[in-house]
């Protein structure tokens, strides 16, 4: 039986995990890390007291929303790459999953993503992730606009041909290049 190897996850977009389940294993704590730290700079920048007990109190609702958010973006990245751009849905399909900065469309349609993925992390935060803390509304806003903004799923721009390059290389060794 072949064992799989996961390298550089780091960089994975996250509408790949729809395709590649494994990675959720190494995805989430990375995640929740990241959203973490932002969350925890976000409440020191403006100076939010009892940042520990808030920490708690929200950052499990700001880590499931921030996967709900990027999921609706993989969708829509998705979309197109299942075919159902008319024209050449092949060459931007092709783009989408391999580089998207590689074609326009692909690329525009890649920032649409990300772009309903952040007003989605925007909303789910400002109305469900801080309801257990005593946050003023306008406090919510403002952390949940730093979350969208620090946290959107930029990852959907990188290139994933050389992502599967880099693990290639590790599963295979520089043996390739001979």
């Amino acid at each position: 039986m072949k064992k799989e190897k996961l390298y550089n996850v780091g960089w994975f977009p996250i509408w790949m995990l729809m395709y590649m389940p494994t990675f959720w294993f190494i995805t989430l704590p990375i995640n929740f890390v990241i959203d973490s730290i932002v969350l925890l700079i976000a409440f020191a920048v403006l100076k939010v007291e009892n940042r520990k007990d808030k920490y708690w109190k929200s950052i499990f609702q700001v880590w499931k929303y921030g996967f709900v958010a990027d999921f609706i973006g993989a969708v829509v990245m998705t979309i197109v790459t299942f075919g159902v751009y008319d024209g050449k849905k092949s060459e931007v399909g092709l783009s989408l999953m391999m580089d998207p900065r590689g074609n326009t469309i692909a690329l525009l349609w890649t920032i649409l993503s990300i772009i309903i993925s952040s007003i989605f992390i925007y909303i789910f935060d400002s109305k469900r992730a801080f309801t257990n803390t005593d946050l003023s509304e306008k406090r919510k806003k403002q952390i949940s606009l730093i979350m969208a903004i620090f946290t959107a799923p930029y990852t959907m721009l990188s290139p994933t041909g050389f992502i599967y390059g880099i693990i290639y290389f590790f599963m295979y060794g520089p043996a390739i290049f001979y």
